[in-house]
């Protein structure tokens, strides 16, 4: 599936510690502490002294599991906490950082698989990438206010963290923030986070319900991929960029706002969103990328931005629950397989904005009855009711009526593919074509019937005796299309008869009488 090798792509960059790469930096090990001129150690603790004439822990050298970090040694106030300082420590269970900490470095407490439980003073600015990567016994944590930076992946695979409280001066999630965190069920994202990084809730599993920043401008590449409990979401019109994947494999997904200034839908943003009914495409979004709503199986509705110009390849493939759609007139390309599979649309009406139709852009539209497609298309892919791969273009599409214009590319495409079509120039009859006959040898009757003649205002019949033509009735409604005679006609007999239509106040005999039909009653 494209969305899963998109993804699977993303995650091959960010990281799983013990060797492996994050975006920005590489992960060492650290299980061994690189000594500097003022590396001392007090107690259980490794530090540096710093230019400022604070601390930096720089390893934990004990073995307690419950840790309460001192906030002075050998009267020496701690300031930070250096990257790796308590990483693959797996029988710590608790921590307690002092107050007049203000960093915690990258991948501190990375893969301690049995913390539980942690405490972070208001005096803490940043929290570095991994800083609780692995820590899969942990099931809350509240980011104090004083931050105003978290690392990428700082809770990657935090399986079992079921609460988080975030600071309200936080700037941004950054990529992979909540990675695999299966546990956690909601999230508020304070107003201050102006971005949610790529892949920063991929595949939270759990996650029933998101309360966006109102202050929110960009939601990464699948942000909130395989999170397949979320059913609803509201994205504030603050947002400008939604990146690819955002939403895919929501599999819970049913509804969606979206903020009124994007100008996309990017590639695979709802693909696989099986439960999603309807969508609103807000006025300013000009395009529709590539599977963007592919596989939303119940979709049902779709109301197009007015300012839509692109639909791209496969963007509404394998919609079976897509009935009909209508397009905006500003619409220039309909790309490759852009409807295919939709099954229940009957009907398409092109605008005359379109200049390309791709390749099977309703390929495996069964119930596809017709298209209308204006002189401004001037590209038509091949196979565009069908599938290249499953039947021919004249199998699949033989009870399609193509209505074009003379000489259009369209026109030239139904000639060439051998399709049924309409020219919409062509001068409109004004008289009753098609007339079918039916016979009652019980009654002894003839039924009439016929093509609707636009713009009809009443039809009337004629019958052709004794070298005249004579009206039998010129009371029919223009809204019916049929006529039976009188019971008990005299089998064997043999009758001329013409229908006419009224158009305009005047009636075209002339035209009705060349196209009478011989009937002999039964």
């Amino acid at each position: 599936m494209n969305s899963k090798k998109i993804i699977s792509g993303l995650l091959a960059l960010t990281l799983v510690f013990g060797g492996a790469i994050i975006p920005g930096y590489t992960v060492t090990s650290f299980s061994a502490v690189t000594a500097s001129a003022a590396t001392l150690k007090s107690g259980d603790f490794i530090y540096d002294l710093l230019e400022d004439g604070t601390a930096e822990i720089v390893r934990y050298a004990g073995s307690d599991v419950n840790i309460e970090i001192p906030s002075e040694l050998d009267e020496v106030s701690v300031t930070k906490i250096k990257s790796g300082a308590f990483s693959g420590f797996s029988k710590i269970e608790s921590v307690v950082i002092p107050d007049g900490i203000v960093s915690i470095g990258d991948a501190v407490f990375n893969q301690c698989s049995a913390l539980t439980d942690v405490e972070i003073p208001d005096s803490v600015v940043s929290i570095g990438g991994v800083a609780f990567g692995g820590c899969k016994a942990l099931t809350s944590i509240v980011i104090p206010d004083s931050v105003v930076s978290i690392g990428t992946a700082v809770f990657l695979d935090c399986s079992s963290l079921e609460s988080v409280t975030l600071s309200n001066n936080l700037e941004a999630v950054k990529d992979s923030t909540f990675i695999r965190c299966s546990a956690l069920k909601d999230i508020v994202i304070p107003d201050s986070v102006i971005s949610i990084g790529d892949a920063a809730f991929v595949y939270c599993s759990n996650l029933e319900s998101v309360t966006l920043s109102a202050n929110l401008e960009s939601i990464g590449q699948s942000a909130f991929a395989f999170c397949e409990s979320l059913s609803k979401v509201t994205v504030p019109n603050s947002v400008t960029a939604i990146g690819k994947n955002a939403f895919s494999d929501c599999s819970a997904l049913e509804s969606i706002t979206l903020s009124k200034n994007i100008k996309s839908i990017e590639e695979s943003t709802f693909e696989n969103c099986k439960m999603l009914k309807s969508i609103v495409i807000p006025n300013a979004v000009e395009s529709i990328n590539d599977k963007a709503f592919s596989a939303c199986e119940v979709l049902e509705s779709v109301t197009f931005s007015s300012n839509l110009e692109l639909i791209g390849a496969s963007a509404f493939e394998d919609c079976s629950n897509l009935a009909g759609v209508t397009f905006p007139k500003k619409l220039k390309t309909i790309s490759e397989s852009a409807f295919n599979a939709c099954i229940l649309i009957k009907t398409a009406v092109i605008p005359d904005s379109v200049e390309s139709i791709g390749k099977s852009a309703f390929g495996g539209c069964s119930d596809l009855e017709s298209i209308t497609i204006p002189a401004s298309v001037t590209e038509i892919g091949d196979n565009i009711f069908t599938d290249s791969n499953s039947l021919t273009q004249t199998a699949a599409s033989s009870k399609v009526t193509v209505y074009c214009y003379t000489n259009s590319a369209a026109h030239k495409y139904a000639v060439t593919n051998k399709l049924t079509y309409q020219l919409l120039d062509a001068a409109k009859p004004t008289y009753p074509t098609n007339i079918k006959v039916d016979y009652s040898e019980e009654y002894h009757q003839i039924r009439f019937t016929w093509d609707k003649v636009e713009n009809a205002q009443q039809y009337g019949i004629a019958v052709y005796l004794a070298g005249k033509w004579r009206i039998q009735t010129q009371k029919i409604p223009y809204t019916t299309v049929s006529y039976t005679t009188p019971k008990n006609l005299t089998p064997g007999k043999t009758y001329k008869v013409a229908i006419a239509a009224k158009v305009d106040g005047k009636w075209d005999t002339s035209n009705a009488i060349k196209n009478a039909v011989t009937v002999t009653v039964k």
